[in-house]
Order: C-alpha cells, then sequence, then structure tokens
C-alpha cells in the first residue's frame, strides 16, 4: 500500500472513530431518560391524587377525620367508616351520616331517631347538613325541650334493607333509639342482580328458608374506589359517560314483563321478611318502626314500577305489624309546583328543596303535636 493509501485508511479509521465517540451516549443521560419512564407514570398518577386530596382537605376537611367514605365489612361489603368525609359527605364517629356523634349517654327527654335506607335516605346528591335526616332533626331540635333530639342517618348509597338490618342488628341493641324509620326499597332488584351473578339465586335461598342475604360486591366495596380519588374521578367521569354512550347507541331490550315478575316475587319476598325482623328487633329495644313508601318523579315509567314493588308490598306489612306508615307519593302529590323540582335527576333522590319538604312532612305526620 502507497503511503498516501495508508494515510487515507488512517484518516477513515479517525473519522470512524470520531463518529462513534460523537454517537456515543453519557451514561447518566441513559440513566436520566431510563428514570423518567418509570417516574412519569407513577407521577402522573401520585400528583393527580395528591393535588385532588389537598384541595378537598382545604375546601372540605374535616378535623379529626380522614378522606374517603367507606372501608370493607366481613358481611356488608363496603360500609361508611367512622370519621371521615368527602367533597360533600361527612361521616361521625359512629358511621352515620351526621356532623356531631352519638350523644352519648343519651340527653334526658331527648329523641334518638336512626334512618336506614339506600341512597334515597344517604342523600349523596347534597351536603350532609341538606339530607332530609339532618333536615327533620332541624325541626325536631326547633320545639322547646327537644334542643338535644338526634336524627341519625343510617342510608347507605346501593344499599338493600338486608344490608341495613346488618347495620341494625348491631346499631339499634346499643343505640336503642326511640323511632327507627325505614325508606328503602329501590335497591332490592340491585342486591338480587349481585347475588345472581355471583352464582347465588334468591328463589333458592327463600326455598331454604334463608332471608336477608346481601351481596358484598357492590361498587364501594372496591379498594380503589374506597382509597383513589383519581380512581372515582375515572369512574363517575370517564367510564360511565362512555359506558351511557355506547347504551344509548345499542340500547338493550328490556326485561320482559314475565321476566321482572318472576325476579320481583323473589327479592319481594326477602324484602318482607327483612322488614319483620326489623321491626321485631325495633320494638324489643323500646322504639317504633315509621316506615315511609318510596316514590319517584315519574313512578309508573320505565323501570320504576319494578324498582318501588317492595316498599309498596312493605306498606302493608308495615300496617299489620302496628308500625306508623306514611305515603311518600303524598307529599309530592301535594306540591304545587313542577313535580320534577321535588327531584334530583335521577328522578328517584330527593332535590335540596325536595329534602325541606320531605323532612317536614315527616315531621308533621309523626312529630307535630
Amino acid at each position: 500500500m502507497t503511503e498516501q493509501g495508508e494515510q487515507d485508511d488512517q484518516g477513515k479509521q479517525t473519522g470512524h472513530a470520531e463518529e462513534q465517540a460523537e454517537r456515543r451516549v453519557d451514561p447518566r443521560l441513559v440513566r436520566i431518560i431510563r428514570l423518567s419512564f418509570f417516574l412519569l407514570p407513577v407521577l402522573a398518577i401520585v400528583l393527580p391524587e395528591g393535588l385532588g386530596r389537598l384541595y378537598f382537605y382545604v375546601t372540605a376537611g374535616v378535623p379529626g377525620k380522614s378522606y374517603g367514605l367507606y372501608h370493607n365489612d366481613p358481611v356488608a361489603g363496603g360500609i361508611p367508616r367512622p370519621n371521615s368525609y368527602t367533597g360533600v359527605s361527612v361521616i361521625n364517629g359512629q358511621g352515620f351520616r351526621n356532623l356531631e356523634d352519638v350523644f352519648t349517654p343519651k340527653p334526658e327527654g331527648s329523641r334518638r331517631i336512626i334512618t336506614y335506607g339506600g341512597s334515597t335516605t344517604f342523600c349523596f346528591n347534597v351536603p350532609t347538613d341538606q339530607s332530609w335526616p339532618l333536615r327533620l332533626q332541624e325541626l325536631l331540635r326547633s320545639q322547646p325541650g327537644h334542643e338535644r333530639d338526634q336524627v341519625l342517618n343510617g342510608g347507605v348509597v346501593n344499599w338493600s334493607l338486608g344490608h341495613a338490618l346488618v347495620r341494625a342488628e348491631r346499631e339499634i341493641p346499643r343505640f336503642k333509639p326511640d323511632y327507627v324509620f325505614v325508606y328503602s326499597g329501590f335497591n332490592e332488584w340491585k342486591n338480587d342482580k349481585h347475588l345472581l351473578h355471583a352464582g347465588t339465586d334468591m328463589k333458592d335461598l327463600l326455598e331454604n328458608g334463608q332471608y336477608g342475604v346481601v351481596t358484598k360486591t357492590l361498587p364501594q366495596s372496591s379498594r380503589l374506589l374506597q382509597n383513589s380519588l383519581l380512581y372515582k374521578f375515572y369512574i363517575y367521569y370517564v367510564r360511565q359517560p362512555i359506558y351511557q354512550w355506547i347504551e344509548d347507541l345499542n340500547p338493550r331490550e328490556e326485561v320482559s314483563v314475565d321476566e321482572a315478575d318472576r325476579r320481583d316475587q323473589y327479592f319481594i319476598e326477602n324484602y318482607l321478611q327483612v322488614l319483620r325482623e326489623l321491626e321485631r328487633l325495633t320494638r324489643e329495644n323500646g322504639g317504633q318502626l315509621v316506615f315511609v313508601t318510596q316514590t319517584a318523579r315519574t313512578p309508573g315509567a320505565g323501570k320504576f314500577p319494578w324498582w318501588l314493588s317492595p316498599s309498596r308490598a312493605g306498606a302493608d306489612l308495615a300496617r299489620t305489624m302496628g308500625a306508623t306508615v306514611l305515603v311518600a307519593e303524598d307529599m309530592v302529590g301535594a306540591y304545587r309546583g313542577e313535580r320534577a323540582d321535588v327531584f334530583y335527576t335521577s328522578g328517584i333522590h330527593f332535590s335540596a328543596m325536595g329534602n325541606r319538604q320531605f323532612a317536614q312532612f315527616i315531621f308533621q305526620n309523626v312529630f307535630d303535636d
């Protein structure tokens, strides 16, 4: 090889080495990039979660309480966690949706009331102090000598009356309420559906004399839903709207009347047996049962008749047991404005105004001498 060729070859090797050196990445930069791939997804979750919790702590935080409404119960599934709060709800030290703890001991001459039901008793759509149980408490405390009356909101979203009985068996003997209110029935079909999905048919339960069996797979039993604000946002503001959009595009066939009636008879029978047990428990602990039939904005439309059937059947049984029975439809029918004003958009929960009207209706028919 000539001298010139050797120089050219060396030049090529030098250029190649320089090119490789230019391409060589600083190992520190590689580590930073790798770490970023790990940290960015974590920050995408942790940062919004932390900021959200900080926001609710500043805007709705309650001293001595922690964020998150539910924890798991071995019998009932997701149940309100004592001393907790969310954006609109406050849970007291005994697990009721109240701003104050249960008065212990019960003040002399005062009346203690526990209300049981699902979301229509819990009143998730309004702040705690605007729920109808606390509106009723305001009215009771306006009476001279009853400034320490207390109405404890034992309603829980999605719960059937069987779920309420699980609570009542623990709470009624402990707190000895003067009155136990039942405004429940909408969720009996839901309890039946969840049990059936898990392989438990209520028909078989009833044939074996088993009543009050409850599902533990309701949404609030999810650990993620209990503990993650970001997951709640995803469920309520992303997944549900998407599911609703898909369902609107591909509507499901309505359940046939025969099929509805077939399932209806089972969860109604279960409901009535649970109501009997709840009345017995109340009476044996010195209390009086007040049963209020449920209603809706359009009680004869859609699935409302199916959902309302347990409550309507319960009214007849409650009367035979000597309980006080109120018909919520009487309150709605007496309202002179638009019927929709009384209800939230769901058509079954009361609006803020409806909660005031409902509390007034109960007060006038049970407590106003």
